[in-house]
Formats: C-alpha cells, structure tokens, sequence
C-alpha cells in the first residue's frame, strides 16, 4: 500500500470490497461451495441485506460439508438481525451441525459427514470444524453447554496440533 502511495492506516473501502465480491460470486468461473459459503458470511458480516436467502439455501441443499454449512448459518445470523425469516436457515445449520456432534464429559467429537478432505487450510480440517462449530453455536446460545466443550476440545485439539517450526541452519 504505501508504494501506492498510500497510507498505512488507510481504511478498507467495503464499499468496493462488497462490489468485488458480489462480481465474483455472480461470475462464470464461480467459486466452490466452500468459497461461495465464506464470500457470503464476509458480504454478510459487511451488510447483511447484500445476501440473498435464497443463495444460503442452494448452499446448503448442494453441499453436505460441515465448513460450508457453519459459514451459511453465520451468514444467516448476520442476515437474521435484519431479515427474521433467515431464522429458518439458522436452524436448519443448527440442526445440520449438531447431528455430526458426539459430546461427553468434557469433550465433542465431530464427524466430518464427507469423511474425506475437500479442501485445504492451515489448521487439520477438525480444527477449522470446531472453531466453525464454536463460533456458530456461541452466537445462538453462549450459555449452552456445548460451547463449553467445543471450547475445550478447541483448544485441546491446537495444543496437539499446534505447528512446531524452528529454523535449522545448516
């Protein structure tokens, strides 16, 4: 930004951010359903009127992945406080999401419904599942016991994953 000529603490224009992604998301060369789900929850998050009902729905009648259908609800959280019909779209996530949840004592085991790896992120993929989970959950209801142990599996799950990289010279 500064070769531009630009300042550092010069703000993001949503404005055009939202036109850029709305652009791509209604272009030909679309994104997968997991970059559709999360451009959504952006615009979303931005201005919750930019995102249509309808697109949140045809995401989650055409994938089954556990990402894709945490980032529509979060979207249709967003959209709920303005538009109270995208109520019906949070519970179905809700429903969606929690049928993949086995918790115990302390913990929650999820079951990725693809049992495959659709896509690729810095953290394993069960990671990226309970902070989605996490985050969604907490938003409809912090005091729900489940949030507590996605919380600790949460954090369980990055201490034994957590990326351990030294600089070895040679």
């Amino acid at each position: 930004a500064t070769n531009d000529g630009r300042s550092k603490d010069s703000p993001i224009n949503i404005e055009k951010l939202t036109t850029y992604l709305k652009n791509t998301l209604n272009s030909k060369n679309t994104y997968g359903y997991y970059d559709r789900a999360y451009t959504n929850y952006v615009l979303a998050l931005n201005n919750p009127n930019s995102v249509s009902l309808a697109s949140l729905e045809s995401l989650i009648n055409a994938s089954k992945d556990f990402a894709v259908n945490a980032y529509v609800g979060l979207a249709a959280l967003e959209i709920e406080k303005v538009n109270p019909e995208a109520k019906k779209i949070v519970e179905k996530v809700k429903t969606y999401l929690l049928q993949f949840m086995r918790p115990d004592t302390r913990t929650v085991d999820i079951t990725d419904p693809l049992n495959s790896s659709t896509y690729y992120t810095i953290y394993d993929e069960k990671t990226e599942f309970l902070a989605l989970a996490t985050n969604f959950l907490v938003q409809l209801n912090p005091e729900d016991e489940i949030v507590t142990k996605l919380i600790y599996t949460l954090l369980k799950n990055q201490s034994k994953h957590s990326c351990h990289c030294w600089y070895t010279p040679y």
